[in-house]
């Protein structure tokens, strides 16, 4: 069926966009690990607008978590007074991968 066939093409290109971890077992299947951590390596060293949505222990350090218009999910090191920015922008530079898939912003 060509419905099928579009999802799955659709499903390829997903691969750079979605996050790793929200993708199914199938479409870890058809993406690459690499081919996906390249696309999040594309926006590295990028100054990009971020959402920020909530605080979060990452190796066990306090950040605040968004994401930016593109879905890449990116983190700041929390600092105290910090709790107004949740729910507001934040712009910043992508500057490494803090894990699999949350981009350190400084």
């Amino acid at each position: 069926h060509t419905h099928s066939n579009t999802r799955m093409h659709a499903g390829m290109h997903s691969c750079k966009h979605a996050l790793w971890s929200m993708l199914s077992d199938s479409e870890k299947g058809r993406c690459d690990f690499e081919e996906w951590g390249e696309a999040y390596g594309r926006v590295l060293g990028e100054e990009k607008e971020v959402l920020m949505e909530e605080k979060a222990v990452i190796g066990q350090k306090d950040y605040l978590v968004g994401h930016t218009r593109e879905y890449v999910k990116a983190a700041i090191l929390w600092k105290e007074g910090m709790e107004h920015l949740e729910g507001g922008m934040v712009t910043g530079k992508l500057e490494s991968m803090l894990s699999e898939d949350i981009v350190l912003m400084s």
